[in-house]
């Protein structure tokens, strides 16, 4: 996913976006089986992509001969991606990028701004891959 203006391509010592919260962006099955704790979940979106099953990939599914295909974000201005944020436990933090780092293999870590469908909820960057 290429940066735009709600984008930034993050390295392993970004991970920490706020003080005392971290956000991740889920979409697709990470919305449905995130498989780690959190703190809570609310519903929303980011702007600027779009999500498309270009990525083949043998982990997880596939095989050496046919990849399986897993969905991806891609820059497409004007387009918004419904998803979920989750906000973890910075106890429980270090613990959950471990498992998203192999669950998540072969995508970029990236910040990105997540809007809430509550308007009584702020705008927070969140960790997309």
């Amino acid at each position: 996913m290429p940066a735009n203006s709600e984008t930034k391509q993050l390295s392993g010592n970004d991970l920490y976006l706020e003080e005392n919260k971290v956000w991740v962006f889920g979409y697709g099955s990470l919305m449905w089986k995130p498989n780690f704790k959190y703190e809570r979940v609310i519903a929303g979106y980011i702007c600027g992509v779009a999500r498309r099953f270009w990525q083949g990939t043998r982990h997880h599914r596939g095989t050496e001969d046919d990849p399986g295909r897993v969905a991806t974000l891609v820059e497409d201005v004007g387009s918004i991606v419904h998803g979920v944020g989750f906000e973890l436990d910075k106890a429980e933090a270090d613990q959950t990028f471990n498992y998203l780092k192999d669950r998540e293999a072969g995508y970029a870590l990236k910040e990105v701004t997540f809007h809430p469908m509550d308007s009584a909820e702020k705008k927070q960057k969140v960790i997309s891959y």
